[in-house]
């Protein structure tokens, strides 16, 4: 439905290099197996679901009952889990902003963590069809295993997103695993790091509040 007229907004929270690193923006090396990162909250671990009453399922499917966001999270936790050849550094939320946890700037800590500490980091939408977690995968300069659900993204003809991100199609969710193993295998140890890198400069350059508007003129000509 997007209009000729109409361009995606970065969703923006804070740069995590500056509030959570002290401004030292790090590269991380290449290991022999991908290390992906997530924190946050999924619909189940657990391939069926049985919190949902027959009664339930008839009214509703699981998307309706969890949000497509969730659901879909769920089936790519799941996916890189089972998968004994990718290391997972997953912090799994009992609910949306932690919840359960009083202290929520030591659970937007820990989240941030999870992210800087990571070379990958897991990436897709929520209740809307966007996520505020690519934008801080981008500031933290890792990368992001995105699931494209049909996504309109900030600046497309000037910031290449398939080259800075592990790009999966919403349709082939259940192969996240091979889809990031192959793509880990195929990239050198100088490319790897130096996709860190331009995901930071894209970010200060093009994704931040900043570079944001300091390029709007070259869609808005």
């Amino acid at each position: 439905t997007k209009k000729q007229n109409e361009f995606a907004l970065p969703g923006w929270s804070v740069d995590f290099i500056k509030k959570y690193s002290a401004g030292n923006f790090t590269i991380i090396k290449k290991s022999e197996k991908p290390v992906i990162s997530y924190c946050g909250y999924v619909d189940s671990l657990e391939e069926k679901k049985t919190s949902i009453s027959k009664k339930v399922k008839n009214i509703f499917s699981a998307e309706d009952f969890y949000g497509k966001g969730s659901v879909l999270r769920g089936k790519a936790v799941r996916n890189l889990i089972k998968e004994k050849k990718i290391k997972t550094e997953f912090i799994i939320r009992n609910g949306f902003w932690a919840e359960g946890i009083t202290d929520k700037n030591a659970a937007r800590k820990q989240y941030a963590e999870n992210m800087l500490n990571s070379p990958y980091a897991f990436v897709a939408r929520g209740a809307g069809n966007f996520s505020y977690r690519l934008y801080e995968v981008m500031s933290c300069g890792r990368i992001p295993v995105f699931i494209n659900t049909d996504c309109v993204l900030p600046y497309p003809t000037f910031i290449n997103w398939k080259k800075s991100c592990v790009w999966v199609e919403e349709n082939n969710v259940k192969n996240i695993a091979s889809e990031l193993i192959n793509f880990h295998r195929s990239i050198s140890e100088n490319e790897f790091e130096q996709m860190q890198s331009s995901n930071r400069k894209i970010y200060e350059e093009w994704l931040c509040p900043e570079g944001f508007f300091k390029n709007i003129n070259k869609v808005i000509n």
